[in-house]
């Protein structure tokens, strides 16, 4: 039997369509699941909040992109401002704003026009100036939805709320975040979403220093397991027609995955030492500069260890002479 789509656009484009209209005839009252509008109140209800994540909850689909809309789309007066997204990838932008536009849909708003190539000019510290891709979403309201590269120049200059999505996985986040707080200063806010990419890695560590008080702002965490028991499965069985039962679907999607990976993907639980080099401060910080002086031996244990280089690099042997409860550096061969 032949398809009625000529092309697979087409088809995507039917299938959004039919998504959608399920979606959309729902009361007005059950378009979110019960985790997706309380993550929608803690946005609101701090300047700064950071959200650990299980994989494929619906999170940037039901909470950042009807906060995006109802931000953009609201006068001034009643909080209204530009949304900024911030992502790894051109197609969780993409699905972003296709989420944006259902639910500008849902919620009756006014999208005054989109542009799916906007360019902009941005000129580093130097005055160089050079053009920057971006998509964004215009409303009534005069504010809109803009969808940025994950550098953070693009920020800087801008007001608003920010949203990093996936934030784990953005190749400088703390760059990206420190140029985000700035906007705060003018009633912006910033949320911080990502499942985990290890225990070391920045978007963990700025986990635990909210957590811990030391950096000001709002944590939440929304597993698998969470977004499951608020009706996940049911949701998603309304909109696709799976024909998989609760649990197959729920094994189905763990089973590709091991034991270590599911508690990092799934159950908000960072693996240890799969992410980053250890940061050069903290290598710093450990530098005497009387380390590695041989003459300095005091007679103590003597470790030997070797490096041995894979591909290109060097090896490098080091000698380290125990002294107390610290190892001391008393020769290298590289």
């Amino acid at each position: 039997m032949s398809s009625p789509y000529h092309t697979h656009a087409e088809f995507e484009a039917a299938r959004l369509a039919s998504t959608e209209e399920a979606f959309l005839a729902l009361p007005r009252d059950e378009l979110l699941l019960s985790y997706q509008a309380n993550a929608l109140a803690e946005c609101s209800r701090h300047t700064l909040l950071i959200v650990e994540k299980g994989r494929r909850i619906g999170f940037t689909w039901g909470v950042l992109a009807p906060l995006a809309v109802r931000t953009a789309a609201s006068a001034r007066g009643q909080g209204g401002m530009d949304f900024l997204y911030i992502s790894y990838s051109k197609d969780m932008t993409r699905e972003f704003m296709d989420a944006c536009a259902m639910w500008s849909k849902a919620f009756a708003m006014a999208i005054t026009a989109i542009d799916n190539e906007y360019i902009f000019e941005d000129q580093d510290e130097e005055g160089n100036s050079r053009n920057i891709s971006a998509s964004r979403i215009q409303f009534a309201s005069g504010f809109e939805i803009i969808a940025l590269p994950s550098a953070p120049r693009t920020i800087r200059g801008k007001q608003g709320v920010v949203a990093i999505d996936e934030a784990a996985h953005l190749n400088d986040l703390e760059a990206v975040a420190k140029a985000a707080m700035a906007l705060r200063m003018w009633g912006g806010r910033v949320i911080i979403v990502s499942t985990h990419n290890g225990a070391d890695n920045p978007f963990n560590e700025m986990l635990n220093e909210v957590r811990s008080g030391k950096r000001k702002g709002g944590a939440l965490t929304i597993s698998f397991n969470d977004a499951i028991a608020a009706g996940l499965y049911e949701r998603v069985k309304l909109v696709t027609n799976t024909e998989f039962t609760k649990e197959e679907w729920i094994a189905d999607a763990r089973g590709g995955y091991t034991e270590d990976q599911q508690a990092e993907e799934f159950d908000c639980i960072p693996s240890q030492g799969a992410g980053s080099l250890i940061p050069l401060d903290k290598i710093m910080a450990c530098t005497h500069d009387d380390a590695g002086k041989p003459e300095l031996y005091a007679g103590g244990l003597v470790g030997v260890g070797r490096d041995v280089a894979i591909r290109k690099d060097l090896s490098v042997i080091h000698a380290v002479e125990a002294v107390s409860l610290v190892l001391w550096l008393r020769g290298a061969l590289a």
